[in-house]
């Protein structure tokens, strides 16, 4: 398995609101990375949040593999999960 760092944007004080700000650069980053490598080098696309979701159906439709998408959390199940007297979550 091969597991890939890519940068983009600042490394603290983003708040979860500007992470949308964000997209470009990964998106950017993401096919910098496939740029080096020849067809076929990677076998599928790896995402967790909605955010790496959408930049993974770009690049597994890009290079003609499967997109995997996990996510691990969303607002709708935290929101019917809450507490007596927790504030709900914005979807996203």
């Amino acid at each position: 398995m091969l597991v890939r760092h890519i940068d983009a944007g600042p490394y603290e004080g983003l708040a979860k609101e500007e992470l949308p700000a964000q997209l470009c650069a990964f998106t950017h980053g993401v096919m910098q990375a496939w740029a080096n490598h020849r067809p076929g080098h990677y076998d599928l696309v790896h995402s967790h949040y909605w955010l790496s979701g959408h930049v993974g159906w770009l690049a597994a439709d890009r290079w003609g593999v499967p997109l995997v998408h996990a996510m691990h959390t969303m607002a709708k199940v935290k929101n019917a999960a809450l507490a007596e007297g927790d504030t709900s979550r914005r979807p996203g």
